[in-house]
């Protein structure tokens, strides 16, 4: 999706970002919000907009999925997560958020059309516990008040409004 990636890269608001996605797409006017955010996080997504260029009613097909199907990861995909989030936690020294940081990032959370239920996986009735926030993001499978937390985390969704920061407000991680 390079050419998804060019118009990311170029210094442009998001409406101009939409109009160039449209072009891109064989449209006279912009994408709708939802459609480029998808896009950005779902090189999938993306390549099928692509494929569907100039042929409208496909198109409009595809506009009108709805932005929050995803599977819900498996028990192993959230434990190898897990894992790996651990792991990323103790090489920077198990450090937390300050407070005024967790905050920021969870009300974000909140906020967000990610955030929804834990599934009914054995994994979620373990990791819980009665004082957490049991939602997760249904874009990465966390739980989102333990990962908001943790320091050394990162939202993985784009800013709608400036795609070089994610939804906390900080720069996308490598």
């Amino acid at each position: 999706m390079q050419a998804l990636q060019e118009i990311i890269n170029k210094e442009m608001n998001w409406d101009d970002m939409r109009l160039e996605f449209g072009k891109l797409l064989g449209m006279t006017s912009p994408v709708p919000s939802a459609v480029l955010k998808k896009a950005i996080d779902s090189e999938k997504y993306a390549s099928y907009l692509i494929s569907a260029s100039n042929n409208p009613k496909y198109l409009e097909l595809m506009f009108n999925m709805p932005a929050d199907v995803q599977e819900d990861k498996s028990n192993l995909q959230v434990l190898a997560k897990a894992a790996s989030s651990l792991l990323k936690w103790g090489k920077s020294g198990f450090g937390f958020a300050p407070e005024e940081v967790f905050e920021k990032r969870f009300s974000a959370c909140v906020s967000c059309e990610y955030l929804r239920e834990a599934p009914d996986k054995a994994v979620y009735k373990l990791a819980m516990s009665k004082q957490t926030d049991d939602r997760i993001c249904s874009a990465c499978g966390c739980v989102a008040s333990r990962k908001a937390r943790l320091r050394s985390e990162s939202c993985p969704v784009r800013n709608e409004k400036d795609p070089s920061l994610n939804r906390w407000g900080e720069a996308i991680a490598k």
